[in-house]
């Protein structure tokens, strides 16, 4: 199958995600009902003949179960000589992923992830199915962090035997590093073979490792079927016992010492993640000393006539200025007959009148508009905050129990949203309020309650000094104040975007041409493993990226996780500086610890594929590719030494010949990042305190040409 095809004449293939023993998987589009969904397809020609029986054994097997924590199945068919499967699109990574990022977990997003697949599994088993392959590659995690259990090809039902393994020539069902040891030894299984597997994931969330491990998956049988249970040594230390006997009931070699419900095991976890029964109970936050009175924030009949006259004075004033000033010139050639002793006088008083006159005109369409307008408004009582848009009727009364925070969120100077975080979804739901995806935190799901007015366009729009204080009073408890979080690992991919890394290892992409908050949103985790993001330049999206171990990876976009990712380079952590080139050819620019400048040619960059074109780089402090922006046919490098001077190298070879000074103070600079454009080449940088990101126009990137496009960097 290749892109653009469409199966069951709905479902158009859009990108090949990955090609496994049972088939590919794509995501696709339905045409239909409109939306995206992700389709597992296998071709049934030449295949192992027990293939398309599994295959059909995952859609029975799925199409039982309808829960949170279950990937949703939509459809199935048969198109030509292949099956498909339709079923819902996860964005997010496999917990094998996040393993590899954070490994082991702390204990609390332990539980928190292991009673996500018991819930799967309590579903599954009162629908009479067995998974027999729970594993952490098989577990989803969503941007937001719930959990979705995948992958049924091999699940057998309650009422039926299982006897998949020996009666075909594929490998045995179940994975060795997890799945129970009746599932290798007797051929049969049954709910808690489940419930072993799912010992075996908590096990690696805790010790950073499966309980058993071998050369290969016959060793790590052999050790399983010998052992009792494996030695819980491996698991920290600072475990409570409560948790490692739990851990040790699971993965017992008998099943029946294991715990004999999935329903029993869910009860465990909670009171596991509950804490001990005598801790004394949570306090309950106490509640805040509103105002008893009521404060309704809108804009008077005066200010929306005075605001829409200031809204269409400028054109209006404008038109009738040119309009006098044309007059004037008429008027004069008039009068004097083609001599103009007084041409200025007449066009400049021709000019000044029609601007008097374009003021009294756009003055009172003002008045007359602007009566016919309503005000939006933001209310404040004890209870809650109560928005209504005029211009669409939308009203959203939002009580303040429902809120975790609140606050307005956007430049100093311009246009800012009000921002409320929730506990739950359904508040917001039910205010059809906007979401923002990019400013989810800890405290919940974010979404816009409001947006206000920049200077005076939108006359009906509220302006942010109009609520801010009153915020403060009502919602002294809830008040959220944009923190500083700085971002690591700026890179430009296509459309001018930026991707940028948080201090919990998120991977954001940032939208051009302006870098606020909410403009972004998250398409990886993880990513704190990584010391460089460097940029390739080429259409796809594609990033390098090197791991503290000087692993180089190449990550496929436009989402950024270890499934889409081939190691490409070995030995990068003896390179202090690397940077793409910035002319489109995949190359990278790399300096090591002795201040030689190397040319790694792409696709792969190992030592084979460089060549030396520079010494004395160590006194640069920061380097970046920008591309042939001089003509010279080669790749453009600026440089910010010591001291703080910017430097323009000329190629293709990099030595203080072929440079040239063109700016100071650019060690007050930091995360430079360069942006293709039309003929040029930009350059974004944030100050010290990472407060502003500010734009620099090329080639000569001096402080007249830079444009503030972003905050809280």
């Amino acid at each position: 199958m290749e892109r653009g095809e469409v199966l069951a004449g709905r479902y158009e293939l859009v990108k090949r995600l990955g090609r496994g023993g049972m088939g590919e998987v794509w995501a696709a589009r339905d045409r239909v009902l409109h939306r995206d969904v992700a389709l597992k397809l296998l071709g049934i020609e030449g295949v192992h003949p027990d293939l398309p029986q599994r295959f059909v054994r995952e859609a029975v097997a799925a199409a039982q179960i309808n829960h949170p924590n279950v990937v949703a199945l939509y459809d199935r068919g048969v198109e030509e000589d292949a099956l498909f499967l339709v079923m819902e699109k996860v964005e997010g990574a496999t917990l094998s992923e996040h393993l590899h990022a954070e490994s082991p977990m702390p204990l609390a997003r332990a539980l928190e992830i292991t009673e996500g697949i018991c819930a799967a599994l309590v579903a599954a088993h009162q629908a009479q199915v067995i998974h027999y392959d729970i594993k952490p590659h098989n577990v989803m995690l969503t941007a937001d962090g719930q959990v979705k259990v995948v992958d049924f090809g091999i699940a057998g039902f309650v009422h039926t035997a299982f006897s998949v393994a020996r009666s075909s020539q594929l490998a045995p069902a179940g994975t060795p590093e997890y799945g129970a040891p009746e599932q290798f030894l007797t051929e049969r299984g049954d709910e808690r073979s489940d419930l072993y597997a799912l010992g075996g994931v908590l096990f690696a969330l805790l010790a950073g490792r499966p309980p058993f491990t071998g050369h290969n998956g016959l060793a790590v049988m052999r050790r399983k079927l010998d052992e009792e249970a494996p030695r819980l040594d491996s698991l920290r230390s600072d475990l409570p016992p409560d948790i490692t006997e739990f851990v040790a009931g699971l993965l017992q070699r008998d099943p029946d010492r294991r715990p004999q419900s999935a329903r029993s095991v869910q009860d465990r976890l909670r009171q596991l993640r509950a804490g001990p029964a005598d801790s004394p109970p949570p306090q309950r936050r106490q509640p805040p000393n509103r105002p008893s009175r009521s404060v309704r924030i809108s804009h008077s009949r005066a200010a929306l006539r005075w605001r829409k006259a200031g809204e269409t004075l400028p054109l209006a004033g404008s038109v009738l200025a040119l309009a006098g000033a044309l007059a004037g010139l008429l008027l004069d050639g008039h009068l004097h007959q083609g001599h103009h002793p007084v041409w200025g006088a007449f066009l400049a008083g021709g000019a000044f009148a029609g601007w008097i006159a374009g003021s009294l005109v756009s003055g009172a369409l003002g008045l007359v508009r602007g009566t016919s307008l309503t005000s939006d408004s933001v209310t404040f009582d004890r209870e809650a905050i109560t928005v209504t848009e005029s211009s669409t009727d939308r009203r959203a009364r939002i009580r303040w129990d429902d809120l975790s925070l609140i606050g307005l969120i956007g430049p100093a100077d311009g246009r800012k949203d009000l921002v409320a975080w929730f506990r739950g979804t359904e508040e917001a739901r039910s205010g059809h309020l906007h979401r923002l995806e990019g400013l989810d935190n800890d405290k919940g799901h974010a979404y816009r309650l409001y947006r206000t007015a920049s200077g005076l366009s939108r006359p009906q729009q509220l302006r942010p000094d109009q609520l801010s204080d009153v915020l403060r009073e009502y919602a002294a408890d809830l008040h959220y104040e944009v923190p500083s979080r700085p971002m690591s690992n700026l890179v430009a991919v296509g459309g001018r975007n930026i991707l940028a890394v948080d201090r919990s290892g998120n991977l954001w992409r940032y939208a051009a041409p302006n870098y606020y908050g909410t403009e972004k949103s998250r398409v990886g985790t993880g990513w704190s493993v990584m010391r460089k993001l460097v940029a390739i330049g080429d259409s796809t999206g594609d990033i390098l990226a090197i791991d503290n171990s000087g692993n180089m990876y190449r990550y496929h976009g436009p989402n950024y996780h270890g499934s889409q990712r081939t190691r490409v380079g070995t030995g990068w952590d003896v390179m202090t500086q690397v940077s793409g080139t910035g002319d489109g050819t995949g190359d990278v620019f790399a300096v090591d610890g002795s201040g030689r400048l190397f040319r790694y040619r792409g696709p792969h960059y190992y030592g084979s594929q460089r060549k030396q074109i520079g010494t004395g780089w160590n006194v640069m402090s920061t380097i970046v590719g920008v591309g042939d922006i001089s003509g010279s046919g080669s790749a453009d490098i600026l440089a910010v030494d010591g001291s703080g001077r910017l430097f323009h190298y000329y190629g293709p070879h990099y030595y203080g010949s072929q440079r040239k000074q063109i700016g100071t103070r650019w060690n007050t600079r930091t995360n430079l990042v360069a942006i293709p454009g039309a003929g040029t080449t930009d350059l974004l940088a944030t100050n010290e305190a990472g407060e502003k990101m500010y734009s620099y126009t090329g080639p000569t990137y001096s402080g007249s040409t830079a444009t503030q496009v972003g905050v809280d960097w």
